[in-house]
């Protein structure tokens, strides 16, 4: 990725949500309410071929939760959504490419593939959730992240400490040779595992 895909991603996801969102908040501060949705994508977990996009998404949702913070006391939430549906930019040539090599690599599998590239997921999926959130109904609902696919909805679980390996003094390398792999990181793996030639 060039220096210059990096700074679009980053201007127009990342600066262009955090603007947005500090014009909106003085006028929502005023009449002591408010609703922020942010886009963010899937890619917020990592992507591959795309890191600008991926930071920048990212960026949304640290964003998003730190503001939700700052102003949820004031009858404002600020959630943000990643939706899934087909439109021109997910279904072109270069994001078939992207799902072409993830497939190869082994970070995709057959399935996931096939669901993708069978039949594009409708946009109508997403509008509803959206209006929902702009209601006083979900006024307790704040620094959240969705995911909209069509007719499924889900929540991104908050980041949270897991597998925790502590003791008495500090810890040492050798130590962390063997207790990192099976403790620490049980559960986890590469997402990307090296290929054997």
């Amino acid at each position: 990725m060039s220096e210059a895909d990096w700074d679009v991603c980053l201007n127009t996801s990342l600066k262009g949500a955090f603007n947005c969102m500090r014009h909106a908040v003085v006028f929502m501060r005023q009449q002591k309410w408010g609703r922020i949705l942010s886009a963010t994508s899937g890619a917020w977990n990592g992507t591959m071929g795309a890191c600008g996009y991926g930071a920048a998404k990212a960026g949304i949702v640290g964003l998003t939760r730190s503001v939700a913070r700052d102003i949820g006391s004031l009858g404002i939430t600020c959630n943000a959504f990643a939706p899934r549906a087909g439109t021109r930019l997910t279904f072109d040539e270069v994001s078939k490419a992207r799902w072409d090599m993830q497939l190869k690599l082994g970070i995709r599998t057959q399935a996931e593939y096939d669901e993708r590239w069978a039949k594009p997921l409708p946009p109508e999926g997403v509008p509803p959730l959206l209006i929902y959130l702009c209601t006083d109904k979900a006024a307790d609902i704040n620094g959240q992240v969705f995911r909209i696919k069509a007719n499924k909805l889900s929540i991104y679980s908050d980041s949270r400490e897991e597998n925790v390996m502590q003791k008495d003094s500090m810890w040492t390398i050798e130590e962390l040779v063997g207790a990192v792999p099976g403790t620490l990181l049980k559960g986890h793996k590469n997402p990307v595992s090296v290929k054997e030639e």
